[in-house]
């Protein structure tokens, strides 16, 4: 953290402690607040292998110090969030330098390029499965909606999103192909390495992103692309269909599925997903028609 995002070892901690009533634990590395050098401002996990336990250590250390950005690593995979308030935890991109803030995160502009360079599933060794097991975790369990239904409202926008960055990705495979021979463009780090470089100045802006506007904006702004999708794609959903997420789980659906690249992804991925969703709702649907006695 020190190299590459230039927090000076004086605002680093290692094995910090962390009181929780009489009880102390150790959070593996915390930065302080540059103003505030006894405030925690982000906390990093590493010793819980599964995303879901060391995300709910991560919790209860936010909540115990009131750091606003955590961190869970494996060695793997990593996950960064914004702790918005002691219910929700939303990822982000990355978390910001020490130079920036959050808000310089959550507003940067993010194009195509972007999302091909930062793809969750290549970057971090998810799969769209275990993503949506953490929303369902995070807000779908107990959200009262239809979970396959509103997954999969959230992926057909996600998709319409990158449809309208066609003409982008047509430059970007002309660029990749002119640069890259057979061999490397297997390679995903050879991949990165040549995207950089390409000057996106003008490429179109992706709209489905949680940009640090409020619930309401991000709903009204969601809703709109999903409006524009279904009429791109007729016969999908009946016309006038809206989310029945509310504003505040609609917003952390949207930050877990944004840095997501489902166009040209491998099938296998979205396939593995939806399975497991019609599963899950077809094992929903005998549970609510077939109650089970507790007498």
């Amino acid at each position: 953290m020190a190299q590459e995002y230039g927090y000076p070892k004086k605002r680093l901690a290692f094995e910090y402690s962390i009181n929780f009533g009489r009880e102390i634990k150790s959070a593996d590395i915390v930065v302080f607040d540059k103003d505030r050098h006894d405030t925690s401002y982000i906390i990093v996990e590493l010793k819980k292998p599964k995303l879901l336990d060391g995300k709910s250590q991560l919790r209860s250390y936010c909540n115990a110090t009131g750091a606003p950005i955590s961190i869970w690593t494996n060695g793997e995979q990593i996950s960064h969030y914004h702790r918005r308030d002691p219910n929700y935890f939303e990822d982000i991109t990355d978390i910001p330098r020490a130079d920036q803030t959050l808000k310089d995160i959550l507003s940067e502009r993010f194009t195509l390029k972007d999302l091909i360079i930062k793809d969750k599933i290549a970057n971090e060794r998810k799969s769209l499965k275990e993503i949506i097991l953490e929303m369902e975790d995070e807000v779908l369990a107990n959200a009262g909606v239809d979970v396959f239904e509103e997954v999969f409202k959230l992926i057909f926008t996600k998709l319409y999103d990158e449809f309208l960055s066609k003409k982008n990705k047509m430059q970007i495979q002309f660029f990749l192909e002119t640069e890259l021979n057979e061999e490397e463009r297997g390679d995903y780090d050879k991949l990165k390495e040549k995207l950089a470089k390409i000057d996106d100045g003008k490429f179109r802006v992706m709209e489905f992103r949680n940009t640090g506007q409020t619930e309401t904006e991000l709903y009204n702004k969601i809703q709109s692309i999903f409006d524009r999708a279904i009429k791109q794609w007729p016969g999908v959903f009946p016309e006038g269909s809206s989310f029945e997420l509310s504003h505040s789980h609609l917003s952390v659906c949207v930050s877990s599925l944004q840095d997501i690249k489902l166009f040209i992804s491998n099938l296998l991925v979205v396939d593995e997903a939806f399975e497991y969703l019609v599963s899950k709702s077809a094992k929903d649907r005998r549970v609510n028609n077939y109650p089970i006695s507790t007498s």
